[in-house]
């Protein structure tokens, strides 16, 4: 009996650490900015850098741009990077289930301005 209670709590406990992408854009972003590169250019450079740095990236294709995200360890998504351009500019807001980002995500998202 106790060994099932702790399988469950345990089970509660990792489903509860689960985000998906929607759920991290609910948050504040913990890097955002405008680059006059288009959606594609700025996608394929933090694809590229991400992928660099060993992260599991996924990127799909939404109006106007795409969405970036970077698989954790526990097959969660750790970070997401909204790519999209209206008014004339690429906005890019990234979001993360860590408060302050992946700092070296963070670096090359700006380094890909």
């Amino acid at each position: 009996m106790k060994t099932r209670l702790l399988m469950t709590v345990v089970a509660l406990g990792v489903l509860a650490g689960c985000a998906s992408s929607d759920d991290l854009r609910r948050k504040d972003p913990v890097f955002f900015t405008t680059t006059q590169k288009t959606a594609a250019e700025y996608a394929t450079c933090v694809v590229q850098s991400w992928r660099g740095l060993g992260e599991t990236v996924n990127q799909r294709e939404i109006p106007n741009g795409f969405d970036i995200a970077a698989d954790g360890r526990l097959g969660n998504i750790d970070s997401v990077i909204r790519v999209q351009t209206y008014d004339n500019k690429t906005h890019v807001n990234m979001y993360s289930r860590m408060p302050y980002g992946h700092q070296d995500m963070m670096q090359s998202a700006n380094l890909c301005i």
